[in-house]
């Protein structure tokens, strides 16, 4: 993967048509659910339901192919290959730290919204209860396992930590970049936590070390992967609140993990101080 593959490249239409493809499968979701909703349609309806995020990330994969060979692009110098195979190990160890960071992120914020207003969390609180149903049937999990742990982590990786990174990279530099490009990452996924920005950010460090999109589509995958199955399974339905008290221990440990997260990127600096000579023209990124 080269930083500069998409510099001269104006992808102001791209981007549009993206952002307009969304709208449209959003606003076509919702009148669905609707419909389902007050006329209590048959079964199959929930199929469509299921279908319809994969269709919308087709329909993007589809934009994004049709964009990269307008503009001579070859997707595989967008993916490209890893200089290294030690990626294999690194990748799980980075998911760890990630998680590890987006925990310590929800912890600090757990505690500055009690100092602010407890009763946000004693909200919150009264939520963390098992609302869960049975388990979906092997056709919807198909098509959400297909979605989520395959197509999904190979679009967005292409278009954030590939087609994004570089254009934010060539204009505001690499730190910028990774900041930009892992918030509108968290923005643009519903419901999301801190840990997406996590995420983004050790994605953007992986693509900086091996010159490649697989060790960010790997990480990618198997964060969604959990997810998926933790979704899948069987679940149990309960009314009692899941106890916590909010204290200064939520603060330090949230500190601590935060702090493990930041060993890892400055371990990995080099990475990005490097990119940063490339732009620079004191050093070749390749």
């Amino acid at each position: 993967m080269d930083l500069n593959l998409f510099k001269y490249v104006k992808l102001k239409g791209y981007f549009l048509k993206l952002i307009g493809t969304m709208v449209i499968f959003v606003i076509a979701l919702v009148g669905i659910i609707l419909i389902v909703g007050k006329q209590r349609l048959k079964p199959s309806s929930g199929y469509i339901l299921s279908i319809m995020p994969l269709v919308i990330n087709l329909a993007l994969l589809i934009i994004t192919l049709g964009e990269l060979k307008k503009n001579n692009i070859n997707i595989k110098d967008v993916i490209g290959r890893p200089k290294k195979k030690s990626f294999i190990f690194e990748v799980p160890i980075s998911l760890i730290l990630t998680y590890i960071a987006g925990i310590g992120m929800i912890l600090i914020l757990l505690y500055i919204v009690y100092r602010i207003n407890p009763g946000i969390v004693q909200n919150f609180n009264k939520g963390l209860k098992d609302t869960y149903e049975k388990a979906p049937n092997s056709f919807i999990m198909t098509i959400d396992f297909v979605d989520t742990v395959l197509l999904a982590p190979i679009l967005e990786e292409i278009i954030f930590r590939g087609i994004l990174l570089s254009k934010l990279y060539n204009k505001y530099g690499i730190i910028r970049a990774i900041i930009f490009t892992s918030g509108i990452f968290f923005m643009i996924h519903f419901r999301s936590n801190p840990m997406t920005f996590a995420i983004g950010i050790t994605n953007c460090i992986l693509v900086l070390k091996y010159k490649s999109l697989i060790p960010a589509i790997i990480c990618h995958g198997l964060n969604n992967l959990f997810v998926f199955m933790k979704t899948m399974g069987n679940k149990v339905s309960s009314n009692e609140a899941v106890p916590f008290e909010v204290n200064i221990a939520f603060l330090i440990t949230g500190m601590i993990m935060i702090g493990i997260y930041a060993l890892y990127i400055y371990k990995n600096r080099s990475y990005i101080r490097n990119a940063n000579l490339s732009k620079s023209g004191l050093i070749d990124y390749l």
